[in-house]
């Protein structure tokens, strides 16, 4: 979505172009193998952590951080892979969200319609919005040391960047098109008309 926008908003006539749904194809099957891969490394370093006895995981799935809290090691090589898996997962996508978003704003600065600025902000404003809140909880839970664990506040990280910003992207996306829109405000609009019928009925009654 970074680079959709960053096409938009900088290459605006060569965006058909080159957001083509082949390309947009190919970046969603990168990003599925991408994640199968560091998914199936983690899976692979869980199974190598020894685990003593039978205890509890109070977490909503069986994430990285409550395994090796359960683990009988204490070696920071045990870490490594997560590690390994946050540089992956978190600081590139980071880093090449914002290096587009810097490219966006630098190409606002040098627009000279205040209109088109605003427009062109409002719209990569949300999406900058939730990937921070995303990219921030997630950052927040996997790049911090392990003796700062804490069960309750990883699980209300992991409740946002797994449920609450995957939500948010498509209501974002629904509330810009204006068909959707237009549809919600004829919906809201044939509500209240039959609110206020019912209402004169009664008073009639």
């Amino acid at each position: 979505m970074a680079y959709d926008r960053y096409v938009a908003v900088c290459h605006p006539l060569r965006y058909a172009a080159v957001v083509t749904p082949g390309l947009c194809a190919r970046l969603a099957l990168a990003c599925c193998l991408g994640g199968l891969a560091v998914s199936v490394g983690l899976a692979g370093a869980v199974f190598h952590l020894p685990f003593c006895g039978s205890r509890l995981l109070v977490h909503f799935f069986c994430d990285i951080t409550a395994l090796l809290e359960l683990a009988c090691t204490r070696s920071y090589a045990d870490e490594l892979p997560l590690l390994g898996a946050c540089l992956l997962l978190l600081l590139l996508p980071s880093l090449l969200i914002l290096a587009s978003y810097g490219a966006i704003a630098a190409a606002l600065h040098r627009l000279r319609c205040p209109r088109g600025r605003r427009k062109a902000a409002s719209t990569c404003a949300s999406h900058l919005a939730v990937t921070c809140l995303h990219y921030g909880c997630a950052t927040f839970m996997y790049a911090r040391p392990k003796a700062s664990y804490s069960p309750r506040r990883d699980r209300t990280l992991a409740l946002v960047y797994t449920n609450v910003t995957p939500l948010l992207y498509p209501l974002i996306y629904s509330l810009r098109n204006r068909e959707v829109t237009a549809a919600i405000r004829r919906v809201l609009g044939r509500g209240v008309c039959l609110c206020g019928t019912r209402v004169e009925m009664h008073e009639e009654l």
